[in-house]
């Protein structure tokens, strides 16, 4: 129990920690060369074909630093690593503070169809918000300042603090620093506009607002609610009372949440918390009041069953409408046929819709197929946006662009021609595809601080063009496709969005009255023809002139219809959280850099370790065990130590692996020494193995398969006989598991994991028993929920290790009583109700199944309390296992087993889903079970209360 204990006290540490899981591959292809480039705070990396990119970051870097140390008075002593890591097409990043502190960037531009599509210089947001979370987490004050020399970067107690604390101070100050940032959004305001609407502003509790949970808005909440919070308390002394909470919560003991506040405000995080919805109510019922003067805009639901929808459009005869839907599911394009006579739409049907990550698509000019953009991986390090076409006619798909990072696209008139956004070294560039040839044509580019917003069809000759500017002001232009030339579009209204040419109109989207509506443009007039109270996002007119258009729900995205109608002027509202920030650009402070070739030995000495000591009143003995590791910035070198001392046995045991990916397949060394119990007594078997191996690229048979295989040595050491040997082996697993996060559990796929190892003796005196071998081990597990309730799901897993040769039981396996993970591909062979080591042996084999059921959702926590509980579930449980070996009866007499019989037990779980310190996800389950072989019981039932770790970290460090 003490080393279960041990072991889940190390996952929670290294979650807590990194906030984000490690990367499986490095940064970058190994071939590639990388540079960094050293200014007076930073270390940037970049591949040397980005020289101009590293450049541009630097300078953003060190304008940040110096504008972020106006707030903050505790910066970091060593350099901040910096990763430009232009590998995927969603725009983002992370932070960290183990080994190092560290910032990964993705540099691709905000698209017209991200969340963050507001964004001005999207760089310094994202910038400023990854450093935001370097400088909070950081300091180490008081008796803490004494411990971070001796145990490293691990003492950082701001780590420990909720997710709408950091993530919603990061919000604040990408607000406070940049000409932009989500807190002044137009987005965030209605947002928050339609909660007013619909009275459920209130429904969202500060325990609500750190978890991840499948209704809206998701994952979002720490930063809408945390923001909001955050910008209340840095209104009033610009900035000095989010300093000294940092400092304040840096001193304070583990989980000392409010003392810090107290001190500061008075009051507690809760009624600050609460104080602050009340203010933004308050505004939202000004708002509303204001547009209410005007009779809004009379709007339906396209499709009330969907979680969410987005992006609509028409087909070139208005009679076909399609929306990128969320359903449970996941994502996909959902199209619809509209009945006149019933004013209905009518969903269509289709068994290969298109699905995944799709961001926009755009009808066919006279054929019945769409154009999308959708972000997919391409290898195993890259995940780009590429162009496929869906036939309507033929259900069928078809990729026609490869790594193309294409968003955007839209036809020509004759259906010849795909237009579209590219991006590329943080630039964006207009492209032509011609569908015929598959050539593709640069037309125009646009480098860092400005970019190519969105494009829109005009005629044969032109293109609608919208230039995002450093401000966040967006430019609409006319293109000409045959000179290449850009003219301004004589618009004034602000925020032009979403330009249309439709029924000899040119349509658009502005905020000119405060809230995203459609205008269309009249000798230069600007005729509002929608009047929504909380806004429109995109939308598209058919030729009867009916509009549809996602609108802000208190639920999130929805689509809506709706008959186009002319005002005269709509009502203007104000936001005075919009108007509080007044950011004007700063010259970017003069500094020296230098540039060499990337390195990575310097980062490889421990910057950290993690000490864990527990007692046993069962046998009055002690676990000590240090854990430590390292990586350079581009992991290409990466190591994990944790070395354990245990005073029953009085052994050293240890647990090291380091991955080594400077070629193309990375290789691996690892050693381990663990002792495990047998049966229920007080013997244990010494287990000492060292293995290297190396890891293929398989990504062109399959993104879901990992092999890797090598060469390993075994030592065992059972009643002070030792074995050794030694061989090759190579294992392969592979996972294809449906699960969204409205999935209470995996309703379908399966998974599975196989080894074979050859082991040769190294003691040619050996007797046959203790000698060669062969071994093969391995597991299958399946999901299903096909034709039952909504929410249910059977689980079923098979574990086996078989060993050829007659050998001793000492080179096999033993059950356990519970998986410590959930829904794991490794064999664990689990056999509940039994003891665990209870049975043993050269060859064994275990299945369980469950089917497991929601009973009541929760969705309950307090404030600032530790927890936060979600709901629980239920399971009914069989599990069965047969060994050739041995096992223990229950008055410890050890009998021999061959396979003819099998150990069977039966029982039900309730599983409590929770999140205890605002981050590590905990299944605490109660058991009854059992044992249907009684004989090998020491209970005829057994009640039992265990934790699992859940499936991951409820909410990542990103902007």
């Amino acid at each position: 129990m003490v080393k279960i204990i041990s072991r889940v006290y190390l996952i929670f540490v290294l979650l807590v920690s990194f906030s984000n899981p490690v990367f499986a591959q490095r940064i970058g292809d190994s071939r590639e060369k990388w540079q960094m480039l050293t200014t007076p705070h930073f270390e940037i990396f970049y591949s040397a074909q980005h020289q101009d990119l590293g450049l541009y970051y630097a300078r953003i870097a060190e304008l940040s630093y110096a504008e972020i140390m106006t707030i903050f008075t505790v910066a970091p002593r060593e350099k901040i690593v910096v990763i430009l890591n232009d590998s995927t097409d969603s725009p983002n990043g992370f932070t960290t503070l183990l080994p190092y502190p560290y910032i990964m960037i993705y540099p691709v531009q905000a698209g017209r169809d991200d969340a963050l599509s507001e964004s001005a210089e999207w760089a310094k947001e994202l910038f400023i918000h990854e450093l935001a979370h370097i400088f909070q987490l950081y300091p180490a004050e008081d008796y803490y300042k004494y411990a971070k020399p001796f145990f490293g970067t691990i003492v950082a107690p701001n780590l420990l603090l909720p997710l709408w604390w950091k993530e919603g101070m990061a919000v604040e100050i990408e607000s406070r620093f940049t000409h932009q940032g989500r807190t002044r959004s137009y987005f965030q305001d209605a947002g928050i506009r339609a909660l007013v609407l619909e009275n459920k502003l209130f429904d969202y509790t500060l325990a609500e607002a750190n978890e991840m949970l499948p209704t809206w808005p998701y994952g979002g909440r720490p930063y809408l609610f945390g923001s909001m919070l955050m910008g209340e308390i840095g209104e009033k002394d610009q900035g000095k009372a989010i300093n000294d909470l940092t400092l304040g919560h840096a001193a304070a003991l583990p989980y000392w949440i409010e003392e810090p506040h107290l001190r500061i405000f008075g009051n507690n995080y809760e009624s600050h918390y609460l104080l602050t919805l009340d203010a933004y109510q308050r505004q939202g019922e000004d708002q509303l009041k204001q547009l209410n003067t005007v009779s809004a805009t009379v709007t339906t639901a396209v499709d009330p069953k969907l979680i969410s929808g987005r992006h609509p459009r028409f087909n070139s005869t208005g009679t076909t409408l399609g929306i990128v839907t969320l359903e449970k599911k996941g994502k996909k394009v959902s199209f619809y046929n509209f009945e006149a006579e019933t004013k209905k739409w009518n969903k269509l049907k289709f068994k290969k819709a298109p699905s995944g990550d799709i961001s926009s698509f755009e009808f066919h000019p006279y054929q019945n197929k769409i154009v999308f953009a959708k972000i997919d991986q391409v290898d195993n390090k890259q995940s780009f946006s590429d162009l496929y076409i869906f036939n309507l006619d033929e259900d069928k798909e078809t990729q026609i662009t490869k790594s193309a990072r294409a968003r955007n696209p839209i036809w020509n008139n004759q259906g010849t021609v795909i237009y579209y956004i590219s991006t590329f070294d943080g630039k964006t560039q207009l492209k032509a595809f011609n569908v015929s040839t598959e050539s593709t044509d640069l037309l125009l580019e646009y480098t860092y601080i400005e970019r190519l917003h969105e494009i829109a069809l005009y005629n044969d000759h032109e293109l609608f063009v919208g230039i995002k500017d450093a401000l966040g002001n967006i430019k609409p232009k006319l293109f000409n496709l045959d000179t290449h030339g850009l003219v301004d579009l004589k618009i004034s209204a602000p925020e032009v969005e979403h330009l249309k040419y439709r029924n000899g109109k040119v349509y658009f989207t502005s905020v000119k009255n405060g809230v995203p509506n459609i205008y269309y443009l009249n000798k230069n007039e600007e005729i509002p023809v929608s009047h929504l109270l909380t806004g429109s996002l995109d939308f598209d007119v058919n030729k009867d002139n009916l509009a549809v258009a996602t609108i802000h729900t208190a639920g999130g995205f929805a689509v809506h219809s709706f008959d186009l109608q002319t005002y005269k002027q709509l009502p203007k509202i104000t936001n005075r959280f919009r108007d509080r920030y007044h950011y004007v650009d700063r010259p970017v402070p003069e500094f020296e850099s230098t540039v060499e070739d990337a390195e990575s030995l310097k980062y490889l000495y421990p910057h950290y370790w993690i000490p864990f000591v527990a007692t046993s009143s069962a046998n009055n003995s002690v676990f000590f065990q240090a854990v430590t590791g390292s990586q350079d910035p581009l992991l290409i070198h990466r190591y994990n130590l944790a070395v354990d001392y245990d005073s029953l046995i009085k052994k050293v045991g240890y647990d090291f692996d380091y991955i080594n990916a400077a070629f193309t397949w990375p290789f691996t060394v690892s050693a381990q020494r663990k002792f495990n119990p047998i049966g229920n007594t007080k013997t244990y078997v010494e287990k000492t193995d060292a293995a290297v191996g190396v890891i293929p690229d398989t990504f062109s048979i399959s993104p879901k398969l990992l092999i890797n295989g090598g060469l390993q040595y075994s030592e065992v050491d059972q009643s002070d006989v030792r074995t050794q040997h030694a061989g090759p082996y190579i294992q392969a697993s592979y996972r294809n598991i449906d699960q969204t996060v409205f999935d209470i559990y995996p309703t379908g796929g399966w998974g599975s994991f196989l080894q074979f190892e050859n082991q040769k003796s190294t003691k040619s005196d050996a007797p046959a028993f203790l000698g060669d071998y062969d071994q093969i081990t391995g597991s299958l597990l399946g999901y299903n929920s096909r034709w039952l309730p909504e929410d249910h799901s059977m689980y079923g897993k098979i574990s086996f290790v078989h060993t050829i040769q007659k050998v001793s039981s000492r080179f096999g396996s033993s059950n356990v009583v519970l998986p410590t993970l959930t829904d794991s591909t490794a064999p664990d062979f689990v056999l509940r109700g039994y003891g665990a080591g209870q049975f043993f042996g050269s060859r064994m084999a275990t299945l369980n199944t469950e089917y497991r059921f929601p009973i009541k959702n929760l969705n309950q926590g307090s404030g600032t309390y530790l927890y936060y509980l979600k709901r629980v579930n239920g399971a009914v449980v069989i599990d069965g296992l047969t060994v050739s070996g041995a096992a223990f009866d229950k008055n410890d007499v050890l009998t021999a087993e061959n396979m003819s019989r099998s150990f069977w037990s039966a029982g039900a779980e309730l599983r409590l889903e929770s999140t205890l310190g605002y981050l590590l996800p905990v299944n605490f389950i109660l058991g009854y079970y059992r044992p249907l072989s009684p004989q090998y019981a020491v209970d005829s039932e057994q009640v039992g209360f265990s934790l699992q770790l859940g499936g991951g970290i409820p909410g990542r460090n990103n902007p």
